[in-house]
């Protein structure tokens, strides 16, 4: 009798533990198809009935609205396209997706008094769009989620590049790893960034290029004695010069991304007045110094050779009479300002080279994915 009794009470352990999220998977889906696009939405008391549970075997991208219903109707209607691509998926049987589920939580003003947990969730604004993966505890551990989980949504928006579908796809991509847009080249996904990704994110996906080409530097200053060299703090000074007129510092305080990609291609110059991106500073940053290495050159590298060695250019006379015979050399003088235009001729030429080598290089990035209705 007492082995009954504990096989008993070990069953329905188990089916307490598991059965949750057996029954959860096909209520999540039924809502999900009775959706026209494939939202959940759940009130606030149904959200925390399996969010908080310790058997959320589902994935979810959710969105935190209050408010006015406008921008909640605008940003659905962002995400339309990746979360009718989802259900596809879902419905043919794709194993990722089949438990990844986009929920819709709204509140209001007397749900967070009767919801008190929704204060550790650490939500900034509304509409707040965050991708919890089953591994994620809600509410999240410090009261924040992890920055590559929350899609900027404040900060897309102020940058004056309002988000689009695409660029909620591409988030919903790179957050999942679901194939819900074609991984062209040049494109997000290919990089592993979001859409509109920050400067923080692009510095942290070429941290371990950084890092390799610190510790070569290190190597080479005492292999080779670069610390004596010059050359070595000019290129620095020039660095640190690159980075204060890139704008970072606005960048930052603004929260401007570093380029945004849509309809199939980066955009890195931001229409508008006394607005830009970061990647659009750095671009303009490093133009300044190109510019003035190629004036540089043209001073005091191989066009001032090139001009020094005219200047050196000697004509002989014909030999007469009355002489020893021999010819007599005459120095050919060439004017300062010739010297000058040449230089600047060669400046300019060679400033009209780097453009056109940086639009060969915008146009490869520019370049257009195979999606219909790009």
């Amino acid at each position: 009798f007492a082995i009954l009794i504990c096989a008993t009470a070990a069953a329905i352990g188990v089916a307490r533990a598991g059965g949750g999220d057996a029954a959860l998977v096909p209520r999540l889906t039924r809502m999900a198809n009775a959706d026209p696009v494939g939202w959940v939405n759940l009130r606030p008391g149904q959200f925390f009935e399996f969010a908080e549970g310790p058997q959320r075997e589902v994935d979810l991208i959710m969105m935190f609205a209050a408010g006015a219903d406008a921008p909640v109707k605008a940003v659905k209607k962002l995400f339309s396209p990746a979360v009718r691509k989802a259900r596809e998926l879902r419905t043919g049987g794709h194993a990722r997706a089949q438990n990844l589920f986009f929920v819709v939580v709204e509140f209001k003003e007397s749900d967070v008094r009767d919801f008190p947990q929704i204060q550790q969730f650490g939500i900034e604004y509304a509409p707040y769009i965050v991708y919890a993966p089953r591994t994620q505890p809600l509410p999240p551990r410090g009261g924040q989620f992890a920055e590559r989980l929350v899609f900027p949504l404040r900060a897309v928006s102020q940058s004056g590049t309002p988000p689009t579908e695409d660029t909620m796809s591409e988030w919903v991509a790179r957050v999942t790893k679901l194939p819900l847009v074609a991984s062209s080249m040049f494109s997000p996904h290919f990089f592993g960034l979001s859409a509109a990704p920050s400067l923080n994110e692009v510095f942290f996906k070429l941290q371990p290029i950084l890092f390799l080409l610190f510790a070569v530097l290190l190597v080479c200053n005492f292999v080779f004695g670069w610390y004596r060299s010059k050359n070595l703090y000019f290129g620095i000074l020039l660095a640190l010069f690159a980075a204060s007129t890139s704008g970072m510092f606005y960048t930052i305080i603004n929260g401007a991304p570093f380029a945004v990609y849509r309809s199939g291609k980066w955009d890195l110059v931001q229409s508008g007045v006394r607005s830009m991106y970061a990647g659009e500073g750095w671009f303009a940053s490093l133009s300044y110094v190109t510019t003035g290495l190629l004036l540089l050159l043209a001073v005091e590298g191989p066009p001032a050779a090139f001009i020094y060695r005219l200047q050196k250019l000697t004509s002989r006379s014909g030999g007469g009479g009355g002489g020893s015979g021999s010819g007599s050399v005459r120095r050919t003088k060439i004017p300062n300002f010739v010297s000058t235009a040449a230089s600047g001729a060669l400046s300019i030429a060679a400033l009209f080279a780097a453009v056109a080598v940086a639009e060969i290089i915008e146009g490869l990035y520019h370049f257009k994915s195979s999606r219909p209705g790009d």
